[in-house]
């Protein structure tokens, strides 16, 4: 890097280096030196009017540059890179401090000359340039408020504008509305539970005909009122089995019960005192609705022969899913 200190004094950023000589000539001020107080405050007034010249100067020259980099459209567009329709940033790679910035960046409208000197973490929560100074991405996802942005940055060497530094274009491409509809695709998508009774031939063979008709019947009542929490699809596909589609966004509250729906069904009184048990079989994340039910049915198969998940009590997971 090249420049001496002189040049770094008028950097954006550098108004912390008025503050030192402001409070020496209040000093002099509050201990009579009051000549000496008025020479430096009209030294530091002078120096400041300078740094914003040099700042207004620098600023434009920046956008200049940027603007003989790109196409050449129309050459009535004096001001293109502040009339681009997206955010765009200058941004020093070095300190990761913004040089200057357009109106459209939120928060900036009207003021963007009180984004300039601040490093762009402070604008942006938590965001660096690390990807771009080490080129180990094409963007990055930033989030301003309640919008999210990709981050599509250039590098733009030293030139006679920068000749110390090397600057980087940011430009911001809102993803909002993209993010928010993957999440909702991610969210809708279905999981199939199939659910099994587990002694069916048991209770079947303890109780009258009567009572296995009510028992099976207060079974099929608790697990359909269970069903109703996650706003699914409630099919009976067997004597003793029942087929539950319904939405991934349903699964965490399902998985925070532990599957309530389990000790639910134990709990039902018959008259031959053995308290009817179920097990589930779920499978999510499947390409096709298909796989999804096969692997249901398959994930149940592997309870069924003895594989344990934890504190998930009897309900199993598909063989591709962790339960945590």
């Amino acid at each position: 890097m090249r420049g001496n200190g002189l040049s770094r004094l008028f950097e954006p950023g550098s108004r912390m280096f008025f503050i030192v000589p402001i409070i020496f000539a209040i000093l002099s001020l509050i201990f009579g030196q009051y000549i000496l107080g008025a020479v430096e405050l009209v030294i530091v007034l002078f120096a400041y009017l300078l740094y914003m010249r040099v700042l207004k100067r620098r600023e434009k020259n920046i956008i200049k540059y940027l603007e003989s980099m790109t196409i050449r459209v129309d050459s009535a567009s004096d001001n293109l890179l502040e009339d681009f329709p997206i955010p765009a940033a200058v941004v020093n790679l070095s300190n990761e401090e913004i040089i200057w910035c357009n109106a459209r960046l939120p928060g900036a409208k009207d003021s963007q000359s009180r984004w300039f000197g601040l490093k762009i973490s402070k604008v942006i929560d938590g965001f660096n340039l690390e990807w771009l100074r080490t080129n180990s991405a094409d963007s990055m996802i930033a989030t301003i408020g309640d919008q999210i942005f990709r981050v599509c940055g250039s590098v733009i060497p030293p030139s006679s504008v920068n000749d110390y530094e090397t600057l980087a274009t940011l430009f911001f491409i809102d993803i909002t509305e993209q993010e928010a509809l993957s999440q909702e695709l991610s969210l809708a998508k279905p999981i199939v539970a199939i659910i099994q009774v587990d002694n069916y031939e048991e209770l079947v063979k303890s109780t009258s005909s009567q009572d296995q008709f009510l028992l099976m019947a207060a079974v099929e009542a608790r697990i359909n009122e269970w069903c109703e929490t996650g706003s699914g699809i409630f099919l009976k596909n067997d004597r003793d089995k029942y087929v539950y589609v319904f939405e991934e966004r349903y699964l965490p509250t399902f998985v925070q019960s532990r599957f309530d729906i389990l000790e639910t069904v134990k709990s039902i009184k018959n008259f031959g005192n053995i308290p009817p048990t179920i097990s589930i079989g779920i499978s999510h994340g499947d390409d096709t609705l298909f796989d999804t039910l096969k692997n249901a049915r398959l994930a149940l198969t592997w309870r069924c022969q003895g594989a344990e998940i934890r504190w998930l009590s009897r309900t199993a997971l598909p063989m591709n899913s962790t339960a945590e």
